[in-house]
């Protein structure tokens, strides 16, 4: 890159205005409502022994000694260190185990077809409802399939990222100073071709917020600065080798020993020696820059250019570097307009979640919050003036008891040399002195001529004072008795002890819960990110190189809206995962349960139940740290032996069969009822037929002769007498069909039981085998007698 270029790239203006917000207002805001308690406390915490002395810190406008006043210091420069034992006591029941996230889906609410105006007598509208159930079924089983993934994956990254680690430095400067920071983004360890997303520790002094917000969901942007080596900075961003030549700001501790160092101190110049480099990341939620007041006397064009990248922005900024680490002049100038958006752009585009004030690549943690700042308060800002006095007072009665172990001796100036030598030369724990009688006539006796003189009283009150500073110390940050397994009186019942512990404990509890909700957050944002950055065969070696998870990871989870990953999704850790156990409280609670469950459990178990009895003998060994609990288990009864698999199928078989002869005799009875019914209506048509006729001839005949009569009479009868005939001839022949199908249907039935006859003898054949194939195992098993009662 043309470095005479560089002073000219389009952007430089709003590269000065951001530096100048970040190191003026922004700096100067967390300095004055959070910084200069939070660096105050920390001393406290980890410093010099005697900081409080010094007279920068203790007369400053803000120290605990007027300018004027005349006040000595002590001889003893004492601290009271109850910020460290806030973190030796708070810290460990927060984190101290690797905890397990848990993700499952946000189930929606079941709506009654009715409310819905549905009528479910109506079969159509019924059938539509059925439908959109089981395809909403549908929806949320591929829901419970991605939140299985997601838990997976994050529980493995949890051990791989090194959480643990991270996660403790930022809940101990969280208990210090009142902040916790996490910064979420992707990593790749160098060497190596693998990624994955990682939630790192971030120092309270590289992070700053927009200084004009006053809650935090109005925070527009957030700064994070870093000073790493200039070759790994180019590195990061892509940069030429020697794009940042002579940009360093300071030199490392390798740097500092060469002799190009010693030179430039010298010189007072800089040159390679000058080998790291501070640069800010910025995440904007209001574009790119152009939007500040102080860019409006920038370029139109570039201002209207600027406009193109939209809202979410990101920008990487260094002193002495007139230029945007991601977009240097050969990017602005020659890239395409999609590879400029992109390098302005997020990382990771958390930002979907806005107005939730969690949105951010950084995760906050703080245990107590100011309404009206972005700036959260230590735990101990409101006890330190306090502090100050104890570590105070301490100091100066170390002075008092350190004057009053001096004993102070009168004598007259005339034996003072005689008698100093000889106190001073004298051996053991008695000494004597001898006196002069000269002397000690004129002095009229020893006891006018040396004295010891009375000490000055020690004030108790004075102390009393102390304690009762201590005192509120205590009740102001919670450090009280209890969290050091002390009491100041003896407790009078297990009430009063448990109401004790809970009161105690309830500040403990809280932030422990909060501690939740950061990891929780952190997790999530972990999640984002690999949805986001990470294809199928990225994250092929944590599902086993499973084809099948590979596939739904591009399919099912990276394959959905990227707002739904928080939306449609619950992240929350398992219960107590995050915290250390308390042993006695679990042992004490399963004591307390054995009385209901445990009468229960034994008549289970001799019944051959024993799986209640052995999960808790399971959970009660480990509650004491038993190593070895299967030996208080009971043994499994033996299963009981069922049918073999031949016989399985020779019971199918004869069933099949059985079937088959109840469907043909349906068939039959089916056949000769539909005979009947036929037989039944051509007996009435014919009988029809006849009164038809017979009517005809009465109307006809009237003026006829005897003789017709005669004729139709006998027409009649032998008519009658045909159907006659005819009606026996069906009825002969329905019943010679029926005695058939009679016949066949006992035949069929005589087979069946022939077969059945066989199929018994084969079973008991194959029973008979069965027994005595068992009695020769039992015969070659050792002996074992399960326990008909179970352990107490």
């Amino acid at each position: 890159m043309n470095n005479a270029l560089l002073d000219t790239h389009p952007l430089i203006g709003i590269r000065n205005q951001w530096l100048e917000l970040i190191n003026g207002p922004a700096r100067e805001q967390k300095l004055e409502r959070w910084g200069k308690y939070a660096d105050e406390i920390y001393k406290f915490y980890n410093t010099a022994h005697n900081f409080m002395w010094d007279q920068e810190y203790a007369r400053a406008s803000d120290g605990y000694l007027d300018e004027a006043a005349a006040i000595p210091l002590p001889e003893f420069k004492m601290t009271l260190n109850r910020i460290s034992d806030g973190v030796d006591l708070f810290a460990p029941s927060m984190l101290n185990q690797y905890p397990e996230v848990e993700v499952s889906p946000v189930y929606l609410p079941e709506i009654d077809p009715i409310a819905l105006g549905i009528d479910t007598q109506n079969p159509e509208a019924a059938q539509q409802y059925e439908i959109r159930k089981y395809q909403k079924a549908q929806r949320q089983a591929v829901k419970e399939a991605v939140a299985s993934t997601k838990q997976h994956y994050l529980n493995w990254l949890q051990l791989e990222s090194g959480k643990k680690a991270q996660a403790q430095r930022a809940i101990t400067e969280a208990i210090v100073t009142g902040l916790g920071l996490m910064y979420t983004r992707m990593y790749a360890p160098r060497g190596s071709n693998i990624r994955y997303p990682r939630s790192e520790y971030l120092c309270t002094t590289q992070y700053h917020k927009d200084p004009d917000a006053s809650r935090p969901e109005d925070v527009q942007f957030i700064a994070i600065e870093w000073t790493e080596p200039v070759n790994l900075v180019e590195a990061r961003f892509n940069l030429p080798r020697g794009t940042l030549r002579n940009k360093g700001h300071m030199q490392s501790r390798w740097s500092q020993s060469s002799e190009g160092s010693k030179v430039d101190s010298k010189q007072n110049s800089k040159s390679d020696a000058w080998d790291l480099i501070t640069y800010y990341e910025i995440f904007s939620k209001n574009g790119l820059g152009q939007r500040l007041k102080s860019a409006n006397g920038m370029q139109k064009d570039v201002q209207k250019e600027c406009e193109q990248f939209g809202d979410f922005c990101y920008l990487a900024l260094a002193k002495d570097v007139p230029f945007p680490l991601n977009l240097p002049d050969d990017i602005w100038g020659k890239e395409s307009r999609d590879e400029q958006f992109m390098r302005a752009q997020w990382g990771i585009p958390f930002w979907t979640d806005d107005a939730s004030a969690h949105d951010w690549p950084v995760s906050e943690l703080f245990f107590k919050e100011d309404p009206r700042s972005i700036w959260p308060i230590s735990p101990f800002k409101p006890a330190i003036g306090l502090i100050r006095f104890v570590n105070w007072a301490f100091s100066f009665l170390a002075d008092k008891i350190a004057r009053s172990a001096v004993d102070y001796i009168a004598m007259f100036k005339a034996a003072a040399s005689d008698i100093k030598k000889q106190i001073v030369s004298g051996k053991g724990p008695f000494r004597t002195i001898e006196v002069d009688a000269t002397l000690a006539d004129g002095a009229r006796g020893i006891d006018q001529l040396v004295k010891f003189l009375d000490k000055p009283t020690f004030d108790t009150g004075l102390w009393t004072i102390v304690k009762e500073a201590i005192f509120e110390i205590e009740k102001s940050t919670g450090l009280n008795d209890v969290l050091y397994a002390m009491g100041a009186h003896q407790m009078r019942s297990a009430t009063e002890a448990e109401i004790m512990g809970g009161n105690a404990t309830i500040r403990v509890d809280e932030m422990a819960n909060k501690t939740d909700d950061f990891y929780t957050l952190t997790a999530t944002k972990e999640c984002q990110a690999a949805a986001w950055e990470l294809e199928g065969h990225e994250v092929a070696q944590v599902f086993d190189n499973d084809p099948e998870l590979i596939h739904f990871w591009d399919a099912g989870v990276r394959g959905q809206n990227f707002e739904a990953i928080v939306r449609d999704y619950s992240y929350r850790l398992a219960n107590n995962s995050s915290r250390k156990p308390n042993k006695h409280q679990r042992l004490r609670a399963m004591t307390d349960i054995s009385q209901y469950v445990l009468p229960v459990y034994q008549e289970y178990a001799t019944q051959g139940q024993v799986g209640p009895w052995n999960a808790f003998m399971q959970d009660l060994c480990e509650a004491v740290d038993i190593q070895k609990p299967e030996r208080y288990l009971l043994p499994e009864p033996e299963p009981q032996e069922g049918p073999t698999p031949e016989e399985q199928q020779a019971e199918q078989e004869a069933m099949a069969k059985q079937q088959d002869m109840q469907m043909k005799m349906q068939e039959h009875e089916m056949k000769l009822e539909q005979m009947r019914f036929d037989m039944e209506r051509k007996t009435a048509e014919l009988q029809a037929q006849l009164q038809a006729k017979q009517a005809e001839t009465a109307i006809g005949v009237q003026g006829k002769q005897a003789e017709q009569a005669v004729k139709l009479q006998g027409a009649q009868a032998d008519q009658a007498a045909k159907a006659q005939e005819s009606v026996l001839d069906m009825h002969m022949k329905a019943a010679e069909q029926a005695q058939g199908m009679r016949f066949d249907a006992a035949g069929h039935v005589q087979e069946m039981r022939q077969d059945e006859e066989v199929h018994d003898q084969e079973m008991d054949q194959a029973r008979e085998e069965g027994a005595v194939k068992r009695q020769v195992m039992r015969q070659q098993k050792p002996s074992q007698k399960p326990s008909q009662k179970p352990k107490q």
